[in-house]
C-alpha cells in the first residue's frame, strides 16, 4: 500500500471486484490487449466524512474498506457507475 496522496478519492468511489478465473482473464486480455485479473464496478459518490481539504473528518473511525483502499490497480478492469 502507498502513503496517502491526500487525493480524496478513497472518499469519492466505492470499487466492488473480483477475481477472474484463469481462462476468463486470458480472454479478457485478448480483448483489451494487456492482463486482466480482476473485474470490478466503481461508484462514485462523496463521502459525508470528506472535508474541504481532502482529509476524512472522522479518520480514525474509518470502515476497514476506506483503511485498505488502493487508488490505483494496474490489472484490474473496472466499469463506472454514477449514482
Amino acid at each position: 500500500m502507498s502513503e496517502c496522496q491526500k487525493c480524496g478519492e478513497c472518499c469519492r468511489r466505492i470499487m466492488i471486484g473480483t477475481d477472474l478465473p484463469d481462462e476468463l482473464a486470458e480472454l479478457m486480455a485478448v480483448h483489451f490487449g494487456r492482463p486482466i485479473n480482476r473485474i470490478g464496478m466503481e461508484i462514485e459518490h462523496r463521502c459525508r466524512n470528506l472535508g474541504d481539504d481532502n482529509l476524512c473528518m472522522d479518520y480514525h473511525n474509518r470502515p476497514d474498506y476506506c483503511r485498505k483502499f488502493m487508488c490505483n490497480n494496474p490489472g484490474a478492469l473496472m466499469v463506472k457507475v454514477k449514482m
